[in-house]
């Protein structure tokens, strides 16, 4: 099984039914062995996005309901060190990449950990390769 540092652009066709073509089968496969790794602050970026969702009115608040309950389905493991590196390493790798603090927070995680992150933020994927930090196939 490979495990992943999972971010919030690819957790979107889960929830987003008008993303849902954009789920490869290998990285479904991370979601469902229970292999997919996310900071502390993950499940708050993810009621943000399905919240933004729903403002525009790309989704119902009931299509978010049940895009959120698909997703617990999953065992998604939630570091519990996230916030021990926020302001050392987190903070010092957002401000070297022009990353958000949430962003960095993924790289961090990936880089700690040894594994290989699933993004499709350009901003994040470009500094992962400065970082070394191998990116996971889409």
């Amino acid at each position: 099984m490979t495990s992943a540092v999972i971010d919030a652009s690819v957790t979107a066709p889960l929830i987003l039914a008008d993303e849902a073509g954009e789920l490869s089968d290998s990285l479904l496969a991370v979601f469902a062995d229970g292999q997919a790794v996310v900071p502390q602050h993950w499940r708050l970026e993810i009621a943000n996005l399905g919240l933004m969702a729903v403002r525009k009115r790309r989704i119902s608040i009931d299509e978010l309901e049940r895009g959120l309950k698909h997703l617990e389905a999953f065992q998604i493991v939630i570091d519990p060190d996230t916030g021990r590196s926020a302001w050392r390493q987190t903070l010092s790798l957002a401000a070297m990449h022009g990353l958000t603090s949430y962003d960095a927070a993924y790289l961090e995680l990936a880089r700690r950990r040894s594994l290989q992150l699933a993004t499709r933020d350009g901003n994040l994927t470009k500094a992962a390769e400065r970082e070394g930090v191998s990116l996971f196939p889409l």
